[in-house]
Order: structure tokens, then C-alpha cells, then sequence
């Protein structure tokens, strides 16, 4: 699958270019999981976690933090829908078949609230309560080779996909908004020296 890419313009706009079809599609999923209304229990827990046993903290928290949640999550999903409305397709020179969409600079947080909350409802609807069980199915099983395994729709790996591709949509978000200072990926520099060597020598 091919990634969008993330741009920013002079004025501070963001888009995603370049979105294929399939994260189009995904990133539609996201203001029905943000309808706190309609989601079962597994889902409210999820978002709204209980603070503990204690019963003055848990009146508190009702009292104070409940609503402050819930108002922050319902601006984040208007954001979402506002911007999901603006939508347009890549022009020819981008790629045909890929989507557009801008974010505006005072909607990215929303964005990336929106973002972490869907993963979280849709990882409370499938019982997802780690970090291990998101990466489940990241190794093939020994003696079986990629190519041969069955292909049959497996609704727990589909939902743990979807939730892995709004993550890198949110960490691109993230680091648009705090990149790391030089040197933070000692690696990739690495790397990149390597390779403008291999050209330079012609090997």
C-alpha cells in the first residue's frame, strides 16, 4: 500500500497528499468512532477510564473531567468532519486515484486527538489491551512461508491493521509538530553517508 505524505505550506496549512482510496475510507470510519453515544461499554471505559476505586475521586472526576473529555472529543470529531467534508482528488500531476485533504493550522491538534481516540475505540471493541497484542500476527508462522498462507478475512488482524495506519497518520501529525533535533536518528544518517559513498565510487 502506497503512504500519503504529509506537506506543509508557507501560510501553515498541512494536507495529506497523495491518499489512496483504502485511507480515504478509513479516515471516513473515524467520526462514527468518535459517537460516544453509540459505542458499547468496552469503548466508553476506553476513553473515559475510570480513576479508581476511590468514591470522592470518582465524583470529582465525574463532576470535572467527564465533561471536560467528552467536549474535547466532540470538538475533535467536528474538526474531522469539517475538514473530511473539504476533500478533493490529487491532481494528474500527483497520481490519479489519490485524495487530498487540508488541515488547517488550528485543526491539527483536534486531528491528532481524533486520531488516538479512534485507535483506542476501535482497539476497546476488539479486546486489544496491549502493545503485544498489536503485534500478534507481525510474524509468520515457522515453516510457513508468506505467499502460502491462507488468505481468509480475519476481522481482529483487519481492525489491528486499520489501527496501525491511523497511527503512522497520527505520528506524522505529531512530528510535523515536534520534530526531533538533529541527531535523533543517529541511523538513518548513517545510512544515507553509506550510500552517497556507494555512488560517489560507483559500486
Amino acid at each position: 500500500m502506497i503512504f500519503p505524505r504529509l506537506e506543509r505550506y508557507a501560510d501553515g496549512r498541512l494536507a495529506f497528499e497523495d491518499l489512496a482510496p483504502a485511507f480515504l475510507l478509513l479516515l471516513m470510519e473515524v467520526p462514527d468512532l468518535l459517537k460516544t453515544d453509540e459505542q458499547p461499554d468496552e469503548v466508553h471505559r476506553r476513553l473515559f477510564p475510570d480513576p479508581g476505586d476511590d468514591a470522592a475521586m470518582k465524583e470529582e472526576w465525574a463532576r470535572f473531567v467527564h465533561p471536560e473529555l467528552f467536549s474535547l472529543l466532540a470538538s475533535a470529531r467536528e474538526i474531522v468532519l469539517h475538514d473530511l467534508a473539504n476533500v478533493r482528488p490529487s491532481s494528474p500531476e500527483i497520481g490519479m486515484g489519490t485524495w487530498r485533504m487540508e488541515i488547517p493550522p488550528d485543526h491539527v491538534n483536534g486531528w491528532i486527538s481524533a486520531l488516538n481516540a479512534a485507535r483506542l475505540a476501535l482497539g476497546a471493541i476488539q479486546g486489544i489491551e496491549s502493545e503485544d497484542d498489536l503485534h500478534a500476527f507481525d510474524d509468520t508462522p515457522e515453516g510457513e512461508e508468506e505467499d502460502d498462507a491462507p488468505v481468509e478475512f480475519d476481522e481482529r488482524r483487519f481492525v489491528i491493521t486499520k489501527i496501525h495506519l491511523l497511527g503512522e497518520l497520527q505520528a506524522m501529525l505529531i512530528m510535523d509538530q515536534c520534530p526531533p533535533p538533529p541527531g535523533f536518528f543517529p541511523n538513518m544518517r548513517e545510512e544515507d553517508d553509506d550510500e552517497e559513498e556507494e555512488e560517489e565510487t560507483g559500486s
